[in-house]
């Protein structure tokens, strides 16, 4: 309205249609040119934020390119075009007395355009901030529930590497050089966990070759149930491990017994209660003593326990097999005390480093290593968090803007009701409630689209928390309160007005 009066004057004085345009035109050009550094200083702060976010190393070697400054003003030349000749034609084409007379010249398909575009705004941000809700409870899930095995406490040392400090035998054959170095090697880890567990907060120490959390070096074997035809087995998971695996593992034994000193190497194994629904058991029971085989030696089945996730939550459980193998020390595995982590640390790394003098003390938590598979889930989740601050900020920059300006076209309105006795808490209202319904709008239109979404990202888990009611009214709450403030700020501002300044000209 400023400016219409501002380009009403301006005609009336004598100035030419293609003088108001250009006038808007390098008006438009300055206002975007400005942006435009602006962002690029922004950005420039915010890319170490941006880094840490994605856990990436982004840098700003495109400014070097042409292609970015040819699409840099490009970019500028659109947004000035588009920002500028759509005022610079409409105000140019109104009278010089349409201009002058107050508010005659508001059209109210502007006020529905602007409205539209308000609750489309608070439409994204409800939806932006019920996905970061959404993402952040379901990472909270997955790292709350129970894996059927416990991850806590559980300090993991990569294994010495000590082959080849074993003897020497020179009788020509491969297997039987293989066979002294493994036993030296077996020799050598066995007085390691003599000497390490001897420690009161070494609650438990076992080998294996691979620790939960770990899926890409595990062995898909094809197994068969000993007797049935090649072409009568399944896929299943296999990891070697030592005796104490499934105690130091926390897993649960429902049927049968765990690893002993009566047992020889890959003659034994575990399975997991899908195991034993994949090669067609009745029970868990029914499955102890069975055999079964992937070559043309039998193994039996020592024992079944409950299914336990080894990889994150994304997944379902898989049919498991555990091996016993007494040389299974790719990692050795330790269960600690709750309580003197740091003495018990040090405990290890002292035996370690005396039995394995060669080897670096490689090591690391069990719950840190495991938990990293969620790692591109909580950075999706602060992309959206940070997407949601932006939005919900530009829809109050958006909102804040339309309120100050129904304010002054209602500001004779105003000055009226408050002369004839209307309060400041009911002009207060009054002005609110248009805006509230445009929220309500929103809010109206973002539920079907939350329902939808949401349970089309959960579908991704194979186990995933529920979309409840808090879903919808956490993010409504918060747009809620951010967008009252607004709207409260600038209208109570308006209605606190001297009605003798808005009546003054009548």
């Amino acid at each position: 309205m400023t400016r219409a009066k501002e380009v009403g004057i301006r005609k009336s004085i004598g100035a030419f249609k293609k003088q108001l345009v250009g006038q808007f035109i390098i008006e438009s050009v300055l206002v975007n040119l400005i942006s435009a550094i602006l962002a690029i200083g922004l950005a420039f702060l915010l890319l170490p934020v941006l880094n840490n976010i994605i856990g990436k190393e982004l840098q700003f070697a495109i400014l070097a390119t042409t292609t970015f400054w040819g699409w840099f003003f490009l970019f500028i030349i659109v947004g000035s075009l588009l920002s500028g000749l759509y005022p610079a034609f409409v105000l140019s084409s109104y009278r010089p007395i349409s201009m002058l007379s107050s508010n005659k010249m508001v059209r109210a398909g502007s006020m529905q355009l602007r409205k539209g575009l308000i609750v489309f705004q608070f439409l994204i941000s409800i939806m932006l901030v019920s996905g970061t809700y959404l993402v952040y409870k379901q990472i909270t899930f997955m790292k709350a529930k129970e894996l059927g095995m416990s991850i806590e406490n559980i300090l993991v040392v990569r294994g010495p590497k000590v082959l080849i400090n074993g003897p020497k035998v020179t009788d020509g054959t491969d297997m039987v050089q293989i066979r002294a170095a493994n036993a030296y090697s077996r020799a050598k880890f066995l007085t390691f966990q003599e000497e390490v567990t001897d420690h009161h907060s070494i609650r438990g120490v076992t080998g294996s070759r691979l620790v939960p959390g770990q899926v890409q070096d595990i062995n898909n074997v094809y197994l068969r149930i000993w007797g049935k035809a090649e072409d009568e087995g399944h896929q299943l998971w296999l990891v070697n491990t030592g005796m104490n695996f499934i105690k130091t593992f926390g897993l649960q034994l429902i049927a049968g017994s765990s690893f002993n000193t009566d047992m020889t190497d890959d003659e034994f194994v575990i399975l997991n209660e899908e195991a034993v629904k994949t090669f067609g058991f009745g029970s868990a029971q029914d499955a102890i003593q069975q055999k079964i085989t992937f070559g043309k030696t039998p193994i039996t089945i020592a024992g079944v326990v409950k299914n336990f996730n080894w990889q994150s939550l994304k997944s379902p459980y898989m049919p498991m097999v555990l091996r016993f193998d007494g040389g299974a020390n790719n990692f050795i595995s330790f269960r600690l005390g709750i309580t003197d982590l740091n003495q018990s640390l040090d405990h290890i790394k002292t035996v370690y480093n005396t039995i394995y003098p060669e080897n670096a003390f490689d090591h690391f938590f069990l719950n840190t290593n495991f938990n990293a598979q969620y790692r591109s889930d909580v950075q999706f989740g602060k992309l959206f968090m940070g997407f949601s601050i932006l939005a919900i900020f530009l829809a109050c920059i958006g909102l804040f803007a339309l309120v100050s300006y129904s304010a002054v076209l209602r500001t004779k309105e105003i000055g009226i009701r408050k002369v004839h006795g209307a309060s400041t808490t009911k002009i207060t209202m009054l002005l609110s409630r248009e805006y509230l319904y445009l929220l309500l709008i929103a809010i109206l239109l973002t539920i079907p689209v939350i329902i939808v979404w949401g349970n089309l990202w959960l579908e991704n888990f194979a186990f995933r928390t529920y979309l409840g009611f808090d879903h919808f009214l956490i993010p409504v709450l918060v747009i809620l309160s951010i967008a009252l403030f607004t709207v409260g700020h600038k209208t109570l501002s308006a209605a606190r007005s001297n009605p003798a300044d808005s009546l003054r000209t009548e």
